[in-house]
């Protein structure tokens, strides 16, 4: 469909009257130049008939006549040249008529001029309304086209996923990403980067990816496709729970920090892995460190957290980068998810997009000038990218979407747990604290009574160091040893936390811990060092609650971090329509066991008026404390609860049968 503009009988309407104009101008210049030269005269000539010829007298008076006639024309002419003007007068009148006309003239040809202009910006107005209506034409026959083959696909994965019960558990907008993905997959396309916000379930939507490409792959090749799901070390066996949760038939092979310690361990655990044909699941540093991992010819490779790559795009990039990028090369299809592509600049997208797809990005400098938009600080540039140019070019390969697009589908509020494991030094000191714990309760056995404030206490100690180690201080009054952890042991926990802090850039973010300062102090040092503002509720901020609060709801610092047992009673930390700031997403370092003040905490976000659905992520250390807390929380064992509030007495060996596999 052409569009056209027929602009003849426009043009001969508005030019015609403009030549007539124009015409009628010059025409009255020249009659009055006319007027002014030449004056009338002062009498005319009359005709005096014809006389009687026959009669002389008539002869007479005609001669008369004719003579008094022509007296009277040469007064008149003798007259008129007394009172003609000189040539001087004559050139003057001219000239100033002529000026006047040409004013005239010139003031019609810019009227003309005007019009023409007009009319041509009419003309390419109309021009561009033609290109734009053809433009959106092919638009919407491109879309009906697409509309029907995502039709076709959505009846073909419905058939595929009919006894698969994650599949029935999407919500809609989760189901349009799958299909996306599936469609970009069935295309023969390079893969598809899920960058959907945080919380809006791109591990469960992966998951039912997993289950309809590793269908299609198996239908087309005729046997198992090899994939392979990395991700940080300490969320692998909450990766691993969260894919079994949503498909549990699915066989996985997990790298577990504990189990591959050295490189001979690495590889055998990959043996079996290739050996039984089952997933591999492991994290970044394992790929760097295991040839085996990086050279193996993967067919679908899952990558969370993708964000982890952005070292690619340094002057020196990475070892991670350089061997994520040899082990994707081969690989017939990438799904890579990252709840925030961007950390800190522009530049670090480019690092897994060239990864994801190197023809088209293929340096950063490129990047830049293709996918950005550069701000202007003064001396210093900023780039920032341009989502609109981007998802233009990876059409069919990209997803994103806001909390705020799909509020609607989410709840009201919602409390993910993300399992972490503890590795290293932490993990060391934990497992021997603990055992010493147990060791002390078998010793005594059924001779020693124990309150539960002595188990509580030793038990905090427990969560201190699943929590942030280096706060441990304290003296065993039995024997006077004082225990204190080095500065630089890590904390998985702290760890997680500025992660997600860095993942949610440009929110606000409240982190709560349920009664240790010590960890919010080691998290405003960090905080610090990566240049986010904050500040602390505790036992020694409580004059500045108010303030803090305020400033919190104006916008002015990042994160505010607040011990629950200083009290959270009426602060106000939600966003709503009141205040320009506040936050919409928490961070739970560690439950409280009453789970009153966890509702309390929590309800500092989720308040009546709230503009966003809220996400408070709880972080908890599997095969620690936490478990106990959680179990007290969940009822799971209904002596629990009781028996840690009643003050009575009990043997030591109750306690630890009580405890066993909780701490």
């Amino acid at each position: 469909m052409q569009l056209n503009l027929n602009l003849r009988s426009e043009l001969e309407e508005t030019i015609a009257p403009q030549k007539d104009d124009f015409l009628g101008a010059l025409s009255l210049a020249t009659e009055q130049v006319l007027t002014h030269i030449v004056p009338p005269l002062p009498v005319g000539i009359s005709d005096p008939g014809e006389p009687n010829w026959d009669d002389t007298e008539s002869i007479k008076e005609y001669i008369d006549a004719l003579r008094s006639q022509g007296n009277d024309i040469g007064k008149s002419l003798g007259k008129a040249k007394s009172t003609l003007p000189d040539l001087e007068y004559v050139n003057k009148t001219v000239r100033e008529l002529l000026d006047q006309a040409l004013i005239m003239i010139n003031r019609k040809r810019q009227e003309l001029s005007l019009s023409v202009k007009k009319i041509e910006d009419q003309a390419w107005e109309n021009r561009e309304r033609t290109r734009l209506a053809n433009e959106r034409l092919e638009e919407l026959w491109a879309q009906r086209e697409n509309l029907e083959r995502l039709a076709a696909l959505e009846s073909t994965v419905k058939n595929l996923c009919e006894n698969f019960p994650a599949w029935h558990k999407a919500r809609h907008y989760q189901v349009d990403g799958i299909l996306a993905a599936v469609s970009a997959y069935m295309t023969g396309k390079s893969g598809f980067l899920d960058a959907d916000d945080m919380g809006l379930g791109k591990t469960f939507k992966s998951t039912i990816m997993m289950f309809i490409v590793r269908a299609l792959f198996l239908n087309e090749h005729g046997r198992e496709p090899r994939m392979i799901w990395v991700t940080k070390k300490s969320l692998i066996k909450s990766n691993m729970n969260e894919i079994h949760k949503w498909y549990p038939e699915h066989q996985i092979i997990p790298m577990l920090p504990d189990y591959a310690k050295t490189p001979k361990d690495r590889r055998d655990i990959f043996g079996i892995a290739e050996a039984i044909g089952a997933m591999f699941l492991c994290s970044y540093e394992h790929v760097r460190t295991t040839d085996e991992i990086r050279y193996y010819h993967w067919d679908i490779v899952f990558a969370d957290e993708v964000h982890k790559l952005k070292g690619g795009c340094n002057s020196s990039p990475t070892e991670i980068w350089v061997t994520m990028k040899e082990m994707c090369r081969q690989a017939r299809f990438m799904y890579f998810l990252s709840g925030t592509p961007i950390v800190n600049k522009a530049e670090e997208m480019w690092s897994y997009l060239h990864i994801f797809a190197p023809e088209m990005f293929p340096t950063v400098k490129n990047f830049l000038h293709r996918f950005t938009d550069a701000n202007y600080d003064g001396n210093d540039v900023k780039f920032t990218v341009n989502v609109n140019r981007l998802m233009n070019a990876l059409e069919g390969q990209m997803i994103h979407r806001t909390k705020f697009e799909v509020g609607e589908e989410l709840p009201d509020a919602d409390a993910p747990f993300i399992y972490l494991t503890m590795e290293g030094e932490q993990l060391r000191y934990y497992q021997q604290m603990r055992d010493n714990f147990f060791v002390m309760l078998d010793k005594a056995g059924e001779s020693k009574m124990l309150a539960a404030t002595v188990i509580i206490a030793h038990i905090n100690r427990l969560r201190q160091i699943a929590l942030c180690p280096q706060s441990l201080r304290f003296e065993d009054k039995e024997t006077g040893e004082v225990y204190t952890m080095p500065d630089d042991v890590n904390s998985v926990k702290l760890d997680q936390a500025m992660d997600l802090i860095e993942q949610l850039n440009g929110e606000q973010v409240v982190v709560f811990s349920s009664q240790f300062n010590a960890p919010l102090e080691e998290l405003a040092k960090r905080l610090t060092a990566i240049g986010k503002s904050h500040r602390i509720i505790d036992g020694q901020h409580t004059n500045f609650v108010s303030e803090y609060e305020q400033d919190f709801q104006q916008g002015k610092f990042d994160v505010l971090m607040i011990n629950m047992r200083t009290g959270t009673e009426g602060l106000n930390l939600h966003k709503c329509e009141d205040w320009p700031g506040g936050a919409s997403y928490a961070i739970m370092l560690d439950l409280w066991w009453a789970p009153a003040i966890n509702d309390q905490a929590m309800n500092r976000l989720h308040r009546i008026g709230t503009r966003e659905p809220v996400t408070i992520y709880v972080l908890q250390c599997e095969d620690s404390a936490d478990q106990y807390v959680k179990a007290i929380l969940d009822e799971k064992d209904g002596l629990i609860n009781p028996i840690m509030g009643d003050s009575r007495l009990r043997p030591a060996s109750e306690w630890r049968e009580l405890l066993e596999g909780l701490v």
